[in-house]
């Protein structure tokens, strides 16, 4: 694998940025999300329409951090 990168260093910058938007291209978005059960997206759901209901029951990512680190203020 080394021998293959250097290799792809020394080509020119604008072939090595073909390449990359190449392989970019080449993953099947479908491959690279997570998948959800049922149940999660039910879940997704029901959390969702209950903070378009009522937006000030949300917190900030820090203070969902916190909390997980059991360090709540």
């Amino acid at each position: 694998m080394a021998a293959i990168m250097d290799q792809l260093k020394a080509l020119p910058i604008s072939e090595r940025l073909k390449i990359v938007g190449d392989l970019w291209d080449s993953i099947d978005e479908d491959a690279i999300g997570p998948t959800f059960t049922a149940e999660q997206l039910e879940e997704f759901n029901r959390r969702s329409l209950e903070m378009d209901a009522d937006p000030s029951s949300a917190i900030s990512w820090d203070e969902a951090k916190r909390r997980l680190r059991g360090q709540s203020v």
